[in-house]
């Protein structure tokens, strides 16, 4: 009877004891497992995102050197002798000139049509990308393709002469080459997986020959192809994740990103060999010793769970200590190996998490978490200084010197600023051509010394790839807790502090207070804007132009005005950029046209027979709705819609050429009248000029406030004038102050004139009562008299 009862506590003992060992290391191998594969993933994840810059660091090159060629004049020059003489030899020359400068692979050029002139090498193309040509004309587009069994990425660039004429296209291979690159930078395995229509896929991969000779072509396709390898690899303990490049009718281009995991696995099994060892010793020796060794073993299953749940939690920290347990030291030495290998992966993963890659040094989620924590947690806030830095001119830079160069200069920017800090000091970097730094406890002396280390730590050049190169590096500087003690006051003020340093012109610049009053201002009036025009608080004035030739006011410019209440006269200089920047502009406009119509229509009634001129940005010309909005309130107004008058700057007709352009023809059909305004201070070449729908050049004030003593002013005015009329356009000059600048203004042929000397801008009112009262000979019997005066000087 007892013998039974010890047999079956023995037996129920002993499983008791299989059974927990059993499901501890369970627990304990499936994590080990997951934490693995996890592992593994996240390196994958890592390469993947390593090859989208690779391919972007490439396109950019690609996208230069395709637009460089594209403002090729004599590239230009070849397109237009071939299409006389139908030779291609000066094209492909300077093609392969362009190609072999970067080392390209592939160049191109695609007439408007979409057939293809010249190219090298032999000629081809895909109707998917052709597509996507021709309903893209203006912008660069990007592209990848099979070409001749080949991969390639691709950039295509506009040729414009009057109006776009063709494409020029530029391209790398995506070759062997590009996928070691890869691997060198990531440690991981790469495999290029590609095919055009129904062709055999092909495959450039950095496998091993024998894993890379598992993937059977021979009448498989995409995606087929794919998963089949996918599935060998992973036979073969390789982990893989794909990256579609290409996925189309016509051609498709995948990336397999792959890691071996065999070596992570061999220890898995190394460690469950060792558990199932252990397992079965102890279920052993249970049988003999259960009744004296069984609060060990309960003890060290415990702990053992114990571990398990807290290496399932991510916690690292302690190490499995079995006391008094020496038949379990190799389960515990193996159990606390595989804990510190988990770990080393975790902590490598985490510092990539929190450190920019290209640098080393703390990325800006990590300094902001961090920074935050330490102005939270301290009171009264530890004293501090914050050094935001930008590199001037990084992306002009890359393009120059190339994108390794620039990302050797942010490198050695990052190691000469870390001279900077002292233990307890902190640097991260906070864009593509910023850093922030962190200096404990700066003031007084400290501080002025550290302003002084700043600026000389960079006054040598750089030392890069044979050149020496001179960075413009500017400073913004701000103080803890002086300045603020929160984080987003503290950046913003920093940001401050570095955008006066280009207004001055300085290198460095210390935030003082009230500087962020006008940030706030603007901010008050972007408010404000909302409600202004429900208000009714906007004001056109109106400011006479006087036709010259017929001593008649033909029309007012109106200029808006903004008296808000608590802010009292706000100028259009100060409100109009805002307005723009937060899209208020189009409401704005439409405003103003409805005004300006209402009141042209109340002159009718009246008989005065004056027009209207109104000003338009470029936000407005690039929406069809403003000539929809043009027609119907001219219609309802019932006035002749050669009364008003758009006044178009050159720099709006620029931004969107095209756009504008077409609506500009649209607005010239309905009879409108249109002026360029400003002309003189932008880049409008003589062709651009010619094309344009416009009848009138407004020359700005720039050039007639000193007409009457500067001489080259009179060259420049003298010769617009010429140019305008040559061009039958009517030219209307702006900013007439006295008399003497009427005078030459007339004697130089100018039609319409305006400024103080002929009219200061006033209400409707008083513009009405003005026409009335004044004496418009006034000004030309002065005029005539300054100019005879002149004459007889002379």
């Amino acid at each position: 009877m007892n013998v039974g009862i010890r047999r079956k506590l023995l037996l129920a003992l002993t499983i008791a004891v299989a059974c927990g060992l059993i499901v501890t290391i369970a627990a304990v191998l499936r994590s080990a497992h997951g934490k693995i594969e996890s592992g593994a993933q996240g390196e994958l994840v890592v390469a993947s995102r390593v090859f989208d810059q690779l391919l972007a660091d490439r396109n950019d090159q690609l996208a230069g050197h395709a637009s460089l060629l594209a403002e090729d004049l004599r590239f230009k020059q070849a397109i237009a002798k071939h299409a006389i003489t139908r030779s291609d030899r000066d094209i492909i020359a300077l093609l392969q000139a362009h190609q072999k400068s970067i080392d390209a692979d592939l160049s191109l050029l695609v007439d408007s049509r979409g057939r293809i002139t010249a190219n090298a090498p032999p000629k081809f193309f895909s109707p998917a990308v052709l597509h996507r040509l021709r309903s893209n004309e203006v912008n660069q587009l990007n592209a990848s393709m099979v070409v001749n069994g080949k991969p390639y990425q691709l950039v295509f660039s506009p040729i414009m002469a009057r109006n776009w004429i063709a494409w020029v296209g530029m391209g790398f291979e995506l070759d062997g080459d590009l996928l070691e690159r890869l691997k060198e930078v990531t440690g991981m395995q790469a495999t290029l997986l590609y095919q055009r229509q129904n062709e055999a896929v092909q495959v450039i991969s950095t496998l091993p020959d024998s894993l890379a000779n598992l993937v059977r072509t021979e009448g498989l396709h995409l995606p087929g192809s794919a998963a089949a390898f996918v599935q060998d690899l992973d036979e073969h303990n390789w982990l893989t994740t794909p990256y579609p490049i290409l996925q189309s009718p016509e051609s498709n281009i995948l990336l397999l990103v792959s890691t071996s995991v065999a070596d992570e696995y061999l220890a898995y099994e190394s460690l469950r060999g060792q558990l199932l060892m252990v397992a079965m010793l102890i279920a052993f020796l249970t049988a003999g010793i259960a009744l004296w060794y069984s609060g060990k073993a309960n003890h060290a299953i415990h702990v053992m769970s114990l571990a398990a749940q807290r290496i399932t939690r991510g916690d690292y920290s302690k190490d499995l200590a079995l006391a008094n347990s020496h038949d379990l030291v190799p389960l515990e030495e193996a159990f606390n190996k595989m804990q510190r290998a988990v770990q080393e992966r975790e902590d490598r993963f985490s510092f990539q998490a929190r450190h920019d890659q290209l640098t080393g040094v703390p990325n800006r989620n990590h300094f902001e978490f961090w920074l935050k924590s330490r102005l939270d947690n301290t009171h009264p806030p530890r004293p501090c200084a914050l050094v935001l830095e930008q590199i001037c001119g990084l992306a002009q830079l890359g393009d120059v010197y190339g994108q390794a160069v620039a990302d050797e200069l942010v490198r050695e920017t990052a190691q000469r600023s870390s001279e900077l800090l002292g233990e307890r000091d902190k640097i991260a970097r906070f864009d593509s051509d910023q850093f922030l730094m962190y200096f404990e406890g700066k003031t007084g002396d400290e501080l002025a010394a550290l302003e002084d280390r700043i600026t000389s730590v960079y006054a040598s050049p750089f030392a890069i790839a044979g050149n020496e190169i001179r960075l413009e590096i500017r400073f913004g500087l701000v103080l803890c807790p002086l300045h603020g003690t929160d984080y987003a006051d503290l950046l913003r003020r920093a940001n401050i502090a570095l955008s006066q340093t280009f207004v001055n012109r300085t290198t460095l610049e210390t935030y003082r207070s009230g500087q962020d009053a006008l940030h706030l201002r603007k901010l008050q009036i972007i408010h404000l804007l909302q409600s202004a025009i429900d208000k009714n608080q906007f004001e056109l004035l109106l400011q006479p132009q006087l036709d010259v030739g017929s001593r008649t006011v033909v029309r007012a410019e109106a200029l808006l005005r903004w008296h808000e209440p608590s802010l009292g006269q706000v100028q259009p200089d100060e409100f109009i950029p805002l307005a723009e920047r937060a899209g208020y502009i189009p409401v704005i406009t439409r405003w103003i046209v409805e005004q300006a119509t209402a009141q042209l229509s109340r002159w009718k009634e009246k008989k005065i027979d004056v027009g209207i001129s109104i000003n338009i940005s470029a936000q407005d010309l690039v929406k069809t709705s403003l000539v929809e909005h043009l027609a119907k309130c001219i219609q309802r107004a019932g006035v002749p819609s050669s009364k008003l008058v758009l006044e178009v700057t050159e720099t709006a007709m620029m931004e969107h050429p095209l756009k504008v352009i077409k609506n500009l023809r649209r607005i010239h059909k309905l009879g409108v009248t249109i002026a360029m305004d400003d002309f003189g201070t932008g880049f409008s070449s003589l062709s651009q000029l010619k094309s344009l729908p416009i009848h009138e050049l407004k020359i700005d004030k720039t050039f007639i406030l000193n007409l009457d003593k500067d001489n080259d002013d009179q060259k420049i005015v003298r010769a617009a004038i010429e140019m305008a009329h040559n061009l039958s356009l009517e030219v209307v000059a702006e900013g007439v102050e006295n008399l003497p600048s009427l005078a030459m203004l007339e004697s130089m042929g100018c039609d319409v004139v305006q400024g103080n000397q002929i009219g200061k801008p006033m209400s409707v009112a008083d513009f009405e009562n003005w026409l009335s009262t004044v004496d418009l000979q006034s000004f030309i019997v002065a005029s005539e008299s300054r100019a005879t005066d002149q004459s007889s000087a002379s």
